[in-house]
């Protein structure tokens, strides 16, 4: 049966369902942008933890930075 929403599978966006598949996808995603954005720019995955009170989204988050310069955001 094809996903009910075009452009998105919400099965494997639903980290309950893939708990390995994200962190692993954004690894493979980095990889690729590294063979393409060259040598002054690199990217690189990091995982941010937030504890606060409500329920909020704690998946991987990447940024790209200028190299040895520490990235100030994620998105």
């Amino acid at each position: 049966m094809a996903s009910p929403f075009p452009g998105m599978d919400p099965y494997l966006e639903g980290s309950d369902y893939w708990p390995g598949f994200h962190h692993a996808l954004a690894e493979e995603i980095r990889g690729r942008l590294n063979a393409r954005i060259g040598p002054k720019y690199y990217a690189e995955v990091n995982v941010l933890t937030v504890f606060e009170d409500s329920c909020g989204d704690n998946s991987p988050k990447w940024a790209l930075s200028r190299q040895h310069e520490l990235a100030t955001c994620g998105l």
